[in-house]
């Protein structure tokens, strides 16, 4: 019994060997954890890729609609000037067009007035028209008795 295996005791050996049987379950433990830890990476990257690509076209479309928003936001922009401008000249003609209408009911009103005189003079001229056709036939009346035919 030479060897250090001699004095060892049938307990002590019955420790080492658990010992033993714990420090392989420990290391199938750990190997278990740093496939799981290793695995857990791989998830995390491929999350974060996905999410990147999805951040990435997001960004894009935002860049390509704030793009074209800026573009209509422009060419409204531009249109309003132009859209402003007639809206000055129409508002210079609507001016124009009611001192015109003031001028045409002030003339149709002059009108008024003249035809009313005219119709007051064919009233004075139909009297004297009348009046004179009476004188008229009061001059005539001795030369009907006269034998003249014409």
């Amino acid at each position: 019994m030479d060897g250090p295996t001699a004095t060892i005791s049938p307990e002590s050996r019955q420790l080492a060997e658990l010992m033993e049987t714990l420090v392989k379950e420990n290391r199938a433990h750990m190997a278990d954890f740093v496939e799981a830890m290793r695995l857990r990476d791989e998830f995390s990257t491929r999350i974060g890729r996905r999410t990147t690509q999805i951040i990435r076209f997001s960004a894009a479309a935002l860049v390509v609609m704030g793009t074209g928003m800026m573009v209509l936001i422009l060419t409204l922009i531009l249109h309003m000037n132009e859209i402003t401008h007639r809206m000055d000249d129409m508002t210079g003609h609507m001016a124009s067009m009611r001192n015109d209408f003031s001028q045409v009911a002030g003339n149709v009103n002059n009108m008024d007035n003249k035809i009313s005189m005219i119709n007051s003079q064919f009233s004075v001229l139909t009297g004297q028209m009348n009046y004179m056709t009476r004188d008229l036939n009061t001059m005539s009346s001795p030369m009907r008795l006269m034998p003249f035919r014409p």
